[in-house]
């Protein structure tokens, strides 16, 4: 048979019901396919997404952890410092003898990089530059106050004996000669005092802001009802809200 005869038979009315069998056929597994796929598509997306939404979740927990960790015990170091300085100076006495040291609080923190781009995500550049240097900060203050505390010690053994106790205060007496020895040793120690202040009250400050940065985002990674309440550096009780919502209830200023 020549291939024109063939051709004519395939195509003849009598094998037509075939024809449209077989395109409806195919066409079906096609259509079926290209619905699978999409099927497929959308649930990896919805999967994609729900695994995003956990990250962001997971990765803003612990960034205000960090955060409030820095902020509460900063404001801690500030708080027994800074009096404690001004009623020596008030007193007139040497300023490392009244202001006792302070036992370290914390171990160093850190804001793993591998989170910085999430947190891109959640509140843009503003939110990683507020977090980017703070655990270095709070690392370094940790250390002043520890070394505050040795510098102290070796100060205080280079005074002579207390010769008179009150209670659990000693008053001792020193002639020029000992005191011109003991100078460097309460510089030394005021040095550090000149740095632990002012890096503190500093810190207090950006850390209080990165929390604001954090817990105000506008992608609400905690969703809408995420509230967090506490003091702000000027000793108002505050209460933040998820999206930048803010409410002050009054309490007496720090002074």
């Amino acid at each position: 048979m020549s291939f024109e005869s063939w051709a004519s038979e395939l195509l003849s009315p009598s094998h037509s019901s075939e024809w449209i069998s077989g395109i409806a056929g195919a066409g079906g597994a096609l259509l079926g396919g290209l619905v699978t796929m999409a099927m497929t598509e959308w649930f990896n997306r919805r999967a994609r997404g729900r695994e995003e939404r956990e990250a962001r979740a997971k990765v803003t927990s612990a960034t205000f952890a960090r955060l409030n960790h820095i902020y509460s015990v900063t404001r801690q170091v500030w708080e027994h410092f800074a009096p404690a300085i001004e009623s020596a100076k008030s007193a007139g006495v040497p300023i490392p003898a009244q202001v006792l040291p302070l036992q370290r609080m914390s171990t160093p923190v850190f804001f793993p990089v591998e989170e910085q781009w999430i947190l891109t995500k959640i509140g843009g550049p503003e939110l990683v530059n507020s977090t980017g240097a703070l655990d270095y900060a709070f690392n370094l203050l940790l250390d002043s106050v520890e070394r505050y505390g040795s510098e102290r010690n070796e100060m205080m053994q280079a005074f002579p004996a207390s010769s008179v106790m009150r209670g659990n205060v000693g008053t001792t007496f020193a002639d020029q000669s000992q005191l011109n020895s003991i100078r460097p040793k309460i510089a030394a120690c005021e040095m550090l005092l000149d740095q632990i202040v002012p890096m503190a009250s500093r810190l207090m400050d950006d850390a209080y802001e990165a929390i604001i940065c954090l817990v105000g985002a506008k992608s609400m990674p905690l969703g809408k009802k995420w509230k967090v309440q506490l003091i702000d550096p000027q000793g108002q009780t505050v209460t933040l809200t998820a999206g930048c919502q803010m409410r002050t209830r009054s309490a007496p200023p720090r002074q």
